[in-house]
């Protein structure tokens, strides 16, 4: 039988350097072949170069497509159908060989039978719903307009998205967004489909419903499929036969998993990761963040969340897509809004309120929180230096500048010949997994305190997983920089992460150091699926988690586990008293700790960082029952000297006519008002400067 594709003695060389190097590979018809091998290994480029996005001046070899093609309609389709009747014109089509780098006419015609999921883009439009973003795909089809929504559902319908149909494009979760894409480039008809990270920014489960999507139509369509990834677990379900390619050579060909086993036996160890945490830097009290969508109502994204994370911390947000994983980290960074709930950051010794805009709140935090977006991007014409300088607004002298960017590009993973070279290339020079940590280095080079990384390893081979997991270990030793990773990569978390939450459906159902949620992950069942034997146990580990984390003095971890506990032992009808008294000491010594920290904050006149430590204490005194009444009464002066500086700061901006900043510290006022008793609205009509301020309209907008 014929190959569909032909690569012989493929070789690109780029500014000198050589990207593919003698390539010769058959591709028959309905094979589904996997390429697997390090970043800039060449996977990306051999992909694209097949789809026609790339053109390259000093390119040798050839790529022969053997076809079965139609005079009439220039209709192309694989080569078993040659000598077959065209169904669209009733001619007999016939066999050709094109040589897709120098034949521009079929050039075209076999690109529009080439369909590509590119990693990390997605190339939605966010505001229109699933069966509209699948009906641009016909625009230049010829299939009649009245057929075309009943294609489209039966596409949504074999990628497992009927449920979906209405949703828009931003209300999507990152394996719902990819299998709209998928949909969209079945609605080709290909032939050739060409997938470069299909699934590496997704969780195994979702992962495994785009795998089964991509195979059933592969099955349906007779499709031939070119996959390239760093994940076993992609070549194992969708591929027959892989490739490893190191430095743009083809190294080997067999089976997939003996393909494998050779890759990931070359990669790295893990260094260590014993560093002493210092205190709470991230505080985050029953957060709330709800979508509203005209089809579905309210989606609860993010609900009631509360942790702590620990300076120099590297903490683990974990869960599958669409748990709201995404939504909190922004939230956390303040670029976005919640709808209640409390975030605090500490920058320094000053604490900072997350939920209200301005220089004064969060505009203080925000230059020291690094934010690496899970579809990030970079200058595409410029070079690193420059991207990882001048683009930040970063200006240093030219040498400075270079040595600065040097030693950033080494922290995340660059060896220093690879970071000198690197330096000056543009980012359509990089391979995707060097592009992701050049951006990496870019978000490191601003020096934040606090560095929220959303899927930091999406698409990256083990080799490169494991070097950025380095490069975070040693980031955080060097500088003490506190790290947040957002990921459903457990693998990952588990090498990197000190603690971590478990979000599900905007929850969390898990928190703790990272063993132990992983364990808690593994064991856990549906609630609906749980026996009375299940709850016992889960009432008993439960106790025992609560247990281990009193050893290590973290309330936080303490109070999840123990509201838990309370909630299954209410449902078996158990009394735990005993086992919660047995917790008592940890809080006492927990909420005295708090105090005193209370107390050096009401000292240096830092109230806001004084009524921080108050609410924890508040909190964790009522959930083990302990009186602290007479603990709070030192407290009120401090509270009466905040009220008083709030409303002086809101007067001040009142009279300079900012008044969203002035409404910010009359709600600052109100929380300190509370504390002492009094009614804010009650002391606010006493006031004369008041009494403008709620005429305005943007007060009537504020309010």
């Amino acid at each position: 039988m014929v190959a569909l594709i032909e690569i012989r003695n493929l070789n690109i060389n780029v500014n000198g350097k050589q990207i593919l190097k003698n390539i010769n590979l058959d591709i028959n018809e309905g094979d589904s072949i996997g390429i697997i091998g390090k970043s800039g290994a060449g996977k990306s480029t051999l992909l694209h170069l097949l789809r026609g996005f790339e053109e390259f001046e000093n390119i040798t070899g050839e790529i022969i497509f053997n076809i079965s093609y139609c005079p009439e309609c220039d209709k192309v389709s694989p080569p078993s159908s040659a000598g077959s009747v065209c169904s669209k014109c009733n001619i007999r089509t016939e066999l050709q060989k094109v040589n897709y780098l120098n034949s521009n006419g079929m050039h075209r015609k076999i690109m529009d039978r080439t369909a590509i999921m590119m990693q990390r883009t997605f190339g939605l439009y966010s505001d229109e719903t699933v069966l509209e973003n699948i009906l641009h795909s016909f625009e230049y089809s010829d299939i009649p307009k009245e057929k075309r929504p009943y294609i489209a559902a039966e596409l949504i319908e074999k990628v497992k998205l009927s449920h979906r149909m209405m949703y828009t494009g931003k209300e999507l979760s990152g394996g719902e967004k990819q299998r709209v894409v998928l949909a969209r480039q079945l609605a080709k008809y290909p032939m050739l489909l060409l997938a470069d990270e299909p699934t590496g920014t997704l969780d195994p489960r979702t992962a495994k419903l785009v795998h089964e999507s991509i195979l059933k139509a592969k099955q349906e369509h007779n499709i031939t499929m070119l996959v390239t990834s760093h994940l076993p677990n992609v070549l194992h379900d969708l591929t027959n036969r892989a490739i490893l390619l190191d430095r743009g050579e083809i190294i080997e060909t067999g089976k997939p998993d003996e393909i494998i086993e050779k890759f990931c036996a070359t990669t790295g160890v893990i260094g260590e990761r014993n560093v002493e945490e210092g205190k709470p830097i991230i505080n985050l009290k029953d957060v709330k963040k709800k979508y509203y969508s005209y089809s579905k109502g309210t989606i609860p994204a993010v609900n009631g969340v509360n942790f702590e994370v620990n300076e120099g911390e590297i903490f683990g947000v974990i869960g599958i897509s669409g748990a709201g994983k995404t939504t909190l980290s922004k939230i956390i960074a303040g670029i976005m809004e919640r709808d209640s709930g409390k975030v605090d950051v500490r920058i320094g010794d000053i604490w900072v309120d997350m939920t209200e805009r301005g220089t004064d709140f969060r505009g203080r935090a925000k230059p020291h929180i690094g934010y690496l977006h899970q579809e990030y991007s970079l200058y595409p014409h410029r070079n690193v230096l420059y991207n990882l300088t001048e683009s930040i607004g970063l200006k240093l002298e030219p040498g400075l500048a270079r040595t600065k960017s040097i030693n950033t590009l080494r922290a995340v993973g660059f060896d220093e010949n690879t970071a000198h070279e690197v330096l000056e290339k543009t980012s359509y020079e990089l391979s995707v997994g060097e592009r992701q940590r050049v951006t990496m280095a870019q978000v490191l080079t601003r020096e934040p305190r606090v560095v929220i990384f959303d899927e930091p390893t999406g698409t990256m081979d083990p080799i490169t997983k494991n070097e950025v997991a380095n490069s975070i270990l040693t980031a955080r030793k060097e500088t003490g920089t506190t790290f947040v990773i957002v990921s459903h990569d457990m693998e990952f978390v588990g090498n990197v992460c000190d603690r971590a939450v478990h979000m599900n459906l905007g929850k969390i159902t898990a928190m703790g150091d990272i063993g132990s949620v992983l364990d808690d992950i593994k064991s856990e069942k549906p609630e609906r699926e749980k026996t009375p034997e299940d709850r016992n146990n889960d009432l008993g580990r439960y106790l025992e988690r609560a247990k281990q984390c009193a050893e290590h003095g973290n309330l936080c971890d303490i109070d999840f586990y123990t509201s838990k506990a309370k909630e299954i032992a209410t449902k078996l009808n158990k009394d735990i008293s005993g086992e919660l008294e047995k917790l008592k000491p940890a809080y006492e010594k927990g909420i005295s700790e708090m105090l005193k920290d209370a107390e050096r904050y009401a000292q240096d006149g830092q109230i806001y960082g004084m009524d921080v430590y108050v609410e924890k204490v508040v909190k964790y005194a009522a959930c083990a029952g302990i009186d602290i009444s007479g603990e709070l009464l030192k407290f009120m002066p401090a509270y009466e000297k905040g009220l008083e500086e709030a409303l002086q700061e809101a007067q001040k901006h009142e009279s300079k006519g900012f008044l969203g900043m002035s409404y910010q510290y009359i709600h600052r006022a109100g929380n300190y008002a509370s504390k002492l008793g009094k009614n804010i609205d009650e002391i606010l009509k006493s006031l004369p400067w008041y009494e403008r301020w709620t005429l305005t309209d943007i007060h009537m907008k504020l309010r």
